[in-house]
């Protein structure tokens, strides 16, 4: 037992699949085959903890290849003195069109992983067996709001003018709006 002491880890690993879905995508290809996605989905990335280079890391990559690329050349994970979570995210890794049409490589990692967070900009409702695999328990479904056009809003905008006495009950001392005077 003493020989096999320094064979338990010494902080508590986790591992976590990231999944980007582009605009109108619903297959399961379509969605691993991305390579990259949209600046929101690249600033939820990057907060969720530090960029780490695979090759030779000291931490447990969580089964990322961490001698030759083969998943990718970096990852995100987050750390503290008792938990790691290493994200496995697909559009970090390699997509070969010819190779690995099917991206087997990348659904090797994501299909084992307990929970997956899906940054879902398809413009539809994510359906759960789309990525179909018997070890996915939690889908964490992120569905940004596309930016609001505040264009009309602004242009119906008209100026307040206040009467007189509702500018002395306010404490406004100068001449009313849109009288001309300043």
């Amino acid at each position: 037992a003493i020989a096999n002491f320094d064979r338990n880890p010494v902080v508590d690993g986790h591992k976590i699949g990231i999944i980007y879905v582009g605009e109108n995508q619903s297959t399961e290809r379509e969605i691993l085959a991305n390579t990259h996605g949209s600046l929101a989905y690249t600033d939820f990335l990057s907060a969720l903890g530090t960029l780490v280079r695979l090759k030779d890391t000291p931490m447990n990559p969580q089964g990322l290849d961490r001698v030759g690329d083969s998943d990718g050349e970096f990852t995100y994970a987050w750390r503290d003195r008792a938990v790691e979570v290493v994200f496995h995210i697909t559009t970090m890794m390699p997509t070969d069109p010819d190779g690995d049409p099917h991206c087997i490589n990348k659904k090797r990692h994501v299909g084992n992983d307990f929970v997956n967070i899906v940054w879902n900009e398809s413009g539809r409702e994510f359906e759960f067996n789309t990525l179909p695999s018997a070890f996915n328990y939690v889908y964490i479904v992120i569905t940004p709001e596309p930016a609001a056009d505040f264009g009309p809003h602004r242009r119906a905008r008209r100026p307040v003018s206040l009467d007189t006495a509702t500018r002395s009950t306010l404490g406004f001392t100068g001449p009313p709006s849109g009288s001309g005077n300043g």
